[in-house]
């Protein structure tokens, strides 16, 4: 069978090694926007003008979920350039790696040639690349948030923290003040005991001295 009759009007031998290398980019991207999904091995069967290049047997068209019927030849052009005109939408991106290589197989049993199977291919990868940056742009959004109700935490723990702090050192103050107060205490008062021994003593001599006289007298 011809390669033009399921649409591939290329080269036997360009064909398969784009498809490959497509496959195998779409595999490494989508692994890194869904990295504990593993993409799911591409379909065994090409179409037969590419089996034929690359020393597989022909397989039937079917088995990749194609099936050329009439007017998929005349208006297989038209419906490329409609499919590259309008990528997925947002909400209707893949999910997962399996998804996209999927997705990238669709379209490139789709194309018509070598170059519009480049065309699909490179829409793919920008829209591929955009839901990389938007997955990344949202992880890194989400956190930038988790950072920072961490650091609300944190602010509000330390905030306590030195509340405490604040309240432990003004009640220290306090008794540092009261400890102050009674050591001076103490210091007038063993000022006091000092001046009233130095007059208990000049009592004593004074009543010594009299006692004296008073038995002088006698």
């Amino acid at each position: 069978m011809p390669v033009t009759a399921v649409g591939f009007s290329v080269e036997e031998q360009e064909a398969p090694a784009l498809f490959a290398s497509i496959s195998f980019v779409c595999s490494l991207l989508s692994a890194s926007v869904y990295p504990r999904t593993s993409p799911s091995p591409l379909p065994s069967h090409r179409p037969s003008g590419l089996e034929e290049a690359a020393g597989v047997e022909s397989g039937p068209v079917e088995e990749l979920g194609t099936t050329a019927e009439p007017g998929i030849l005349t208006n297989g052009r038209e419906a490329a350039a409609v499919g590259v005109q309008n990528p997925p939408a947002t909400e209707n991106l893949p999910v997962d790696g399996a998804e996209w290589v999927d997705l990238f197989v669709r379209e490139m049993v789709s194309a018509t040639n070598v170059n519009d199977a480049k065309v699909r291919a490179s829409k793919l990868l920008e829209v591929l690349e955009k839901a990389i940056n938007n997955h990344e742009a949202e992880e890194a959004s989400k956190t930038f948030l988790k950072e920072n109700v961490m650091l609300k935490e944190q602010v509000e723990i330390l905030t306590q923290e030195n509340r405490v702090l604040k309240r432990s050192v003004a009640i220290q103050h306090e008794r540092q003040k009261e400890y102050q107060d009674k050591n001076y205490e103490l210091q007038q008062l063993r000022q006091l005991v000092s001046q009233y021994q130095e007059q208990l003593q000049t009592l004593q001599m004074n009543n010594f001295t009299l006692t004296m006289h008073f038995r002088q007298t006698q």
